[in-house]
């Protein structure tokens, strides 16, 4: 394997010319060049020379010695001499301990390091779930905001009577588009009018079919069938006076309606429930019901009250008062319902239904035994009525009868307002009213009804009320405005003048206070005297002389 290189041969003077240039031929030249080359082949053959002879002679030394025992021995000697302790615990361990020491100082630094990371991943979990939490709670409030209820009071009059100020039934429905309420089911065409306003409104099932008691301004037999049969689901009906006791009941009771009315719900593969306890409490999502007046404590003083709604004596007990009480929480909002509760039920209904915010004057408000200090004690944001026997009610303190078209010491209209039902809203947007033809809603109730686009001012004739005109847009569509170029938004007041307010044959004034200059605002008046409206006339604001 290890050849001799062959020396270099001069062939080439055969091809190359003979001079170069003046200093060296290619000859000479090519013979220093030959002879320096073949002095490196020489010296490399030397080499290979040595080369040779190590490999022989490492050959034959591992040949002819046990090459195992001159291991031993080498390491025989350097125990003894210490050599091999030395490499052993100075070279390998010490520089193994070296490494395992900063190992376990690399660790103890990681763990330090891991524990830090533990802590402020300890944080930033409580940071998420805080975050967590809050977003939890915007989703919350956002979907409250689709979760107000609509509380439509609907009433119709008894054909049978030509009596303005009565015969009006009670019917209410509180909605959104997840559920249902219904409370009472009014009169014969109330009902009617119940159910064609659920199919109005899309509804097709009734989540809580309340009936506060069994007068038939309420409920009757016919009713409950009428709805039963309409195609409309009712999940539950919930239904009064499981704790009366009908052998204390003074004069003809309603024990064999109240049997009647339960066995059509059960034939009809209905759910019935008659709650007993005070504050009996239903969750529907959306809406919590809870139901008062129910506690045969206070029925005590039910059987013997025989008063009417005029404060005249009566033969029999006043069943009234047996109503049952139900009060619906919606987003921070209430709205009571009272049924036809008078003066003991209603000392003892105060303290449950204090603070609503939409409250349902009881018995129509007819009752004449009280001077609105309840009412006034509830602090109700809204107060509405069925228009039953309102202007007896409002004759202690408003003398015109004009109040039976609005309840204007309560602050809101009664439960129909130019045979148009109230709307009133309820829940995380505010609570305010509105009529029901009105398109566009308003989240003050101070500012008064709003007057919709396209409407007559000349319409307008219900004393006591307050109106809102929204914007010059929408004042610019309404007829008799008393500022045709301004078309402004505004606040119009009716108020009568005398006694005599009939709109076809009375007086009264109509004051509309302009919103379009706050450094000088302008009012309007104008006055009807038999039945016709007189022009407007305005006046502006101007320092009145301390003389």
């Amino acid at each position: 394997m290890f050849n001799k290189i062959p020396y270099f041969r001069f062939w080439c003077q055969k091809v190359l010319p003979a001079v170069y240039d003046d200093s060296l031929s290619y000859y000479e030249l090519l013979c220093k060049v030959v002879a320096k080359l073949n002095e490196v082949i020489k010296s490399t053959n030397g080499v290979t020379d040595a080369f040779k002879e190590l490999v022989e002679y490492v050959n034959h030394y591992l040949d002819s010695q046990n090459f195992q025992e001159l291991v031993n021995n080498k390491l025989d000697e350097m125990a003894q001499d210490g050599t091999l302790a030395n490499l052993i615990n100075v070279t390998i361990f010490g520089e193994l301990n070296d490494k395992v020491e900063q190992n376990t100082l690399d660790i103890g630094n990681l763990k330090d390091s891991m524990e830090t990371a533990e802590g402020n991943i300890n944080t930033i979990n409580g940071d998420i779930v805080n975050i967590k939490n809050d977003i939890l709670d915007i989703i919350d409030q956002l979907g409250d905001i689709g979760k107000d209820l609509k509380v439509a009071f609907l009433s119709a009059p008894d054909l049978s009577t030509e009596d303005p100020e009565r015969g009006y039934s009670l019917c209410v429905v509180l909605h959104n588009e997840n559920i249902c309420i219904t409370y009472d089911l009014g009169n014969d065409a109330t009902a009617t009018t119940l159910i064609n306003y659920l199919n109005a409104n899309n509804i097709h099932k009734i989540d809580a079919a309340i009936i506060s008691h069994y007068h038939s301004d309420h409920a009757s037999l016919a009713r409950v069938n009428a709805l039963l049969g309409s195609g409309i689901e009712i999940v539950k009906w919930y239904l009064p006076h499981a704790n009366i006791n009908w052998n204390r009941y003074i004069g003809t009771n309603y024990a064999t309606l109240e049997t009647s009315i339960k066995n059509a719900i059960t034939n009809a593969g209905g759910e019935y429930v008659a709650p007993t306890s005070e504050g009996y409490f239903v969750d529907l999502g959306d809406a919590q019901l809870h139901f008062y007046n129910l506690s045969a404590t206070y029925y005590d003083d039910y059987y013997s009250y025989m008063l009417d709604e005029d404060m005249y004596e009566t033969t029999h007990t006043n069943y009234n008062n047996f109503s049952m009480v139900v009060s619906v929480d919606c987003g921070g909002s209430r709205c009571v319902l009272t049924g036809d509760i008078e003066k003991p039920a209603e000392a003892n209904m105060a303290k449950n239904i204090a603070g609503a915010d939409i409250m349902l004057i009881p018995h129509h408000a007819l009752n004449l035994s009280e001077d609105a200090t309840f009412v006034d004690s509830i602090t109700a944001k809204i107060s509405v009525a069925a228009a039953y026997g309102v202007a007896r009610f409002r004759r202690l303190t408003i003398a015109t009868t004009p109040v039976a078209y609005h309840a204007g010491l309560v602050g809101t209209a009664l439960s129909t307002v130019n045979g148009k039902p109230v709307i009133c809203n309820m829940g995380t947007n505010g609570v305010f009213a509105y009529p029901d033809n009105v398109g566009t809603t308003i989240t003050n109730a101070g500012l008064g009804d709003i007057v919709p686009p396209n409407s007559d001012l000349d319409d307008y004739v219900q004393v006591g009320r307050q109106f809102y005109v929204q914007n010059a847009d929408v004042g610019a569509t309404i007829a008799n405005m008393p500022f045709t170029t301004s078309h402004s938004a505004g606040r119009l007041y009716v108020i009568p003048t005398n006694q005599n307010t009939n709109p076809e044959t009375g007086s009264m004034v109509q004051i509309y206070i302009a919103y379009f200059s706050y450094a000088q605002p302008e009012i309007a008046m104008r006055y009807m005297y038999d039945g016709v409206w007189r022009p407007w006339k305005s006046v502006l604001f101007n320092p009145i002389s301390s003389q």
